[in-house]
């Protein structure tokens, strides 16, 4: 999957749990919990700054969602005051906190893998150059030289 498809159903995700708080926001805390999900996806596939950036996406999102409820005096659903302000402050520190800490799971994770490509590739070269000074058996050393180029 490409980058534009990943980052396109990262953001349709954020639009979907949205609307479902629209619709279900008389239990808040419970679907404030399915931010983490597109929290959680951004930081796997993309790395910290991303994923802290979704974050502060969401809790954007959660706080217009209250202004746009607030213009309309007919149909207020989400509503912070005093107490669900607290919590919505805790929840919204967590989300950072939690995005913050995967992405920097996924970001070492990745240079972990590119030591090791860059040791597998060291240890081609040495190979390679070993095989290049051998003298004897050239046929069956050019053989494994490529079959080893061929999988890595």
């Amino acid at each position: 999957m490409s980058k534009i498809t990943k980052e396109l159903v990262l953001l349709l995700s954020l639009f979907l749990i949205a609307a479902t708080l629209q619709f279900f926001a008389d239990s808040l805390p419970m679907v404030l919990c399915f931010y983490f999900l597109p929290t959680l996806y951004s930081a796997y596939f993309f790395g910290r700054r991303h994923a802290t950036l979704t974050a502060f996406a969401c809790v954007f999102v959660v706080i217009l969602l209250n202004f746009v409820d607030n213009l309309m005096p007919a149909h207020r659903t989400l509503t912070l005051p005093g107490e669900r302000l607290f919590n919505f402050a805790i929840w919204a520190g967590m989300l950072a906190v939690t995005s913050y800490v995967m992405g920097t799971l996924y970001e070492r994770k990745q240079a972990m893998t590119n030591d090791i490509r860059e040791s597998f590739s060291g240890l081609l070269v040495v190979l390679q150059h070993f095989l290049e000074n051998e003298r004897y058996s050239q046929g069956e050393n050019q053989r494994v030289m490529d079959l080893t180029t061929r999988i890595a």
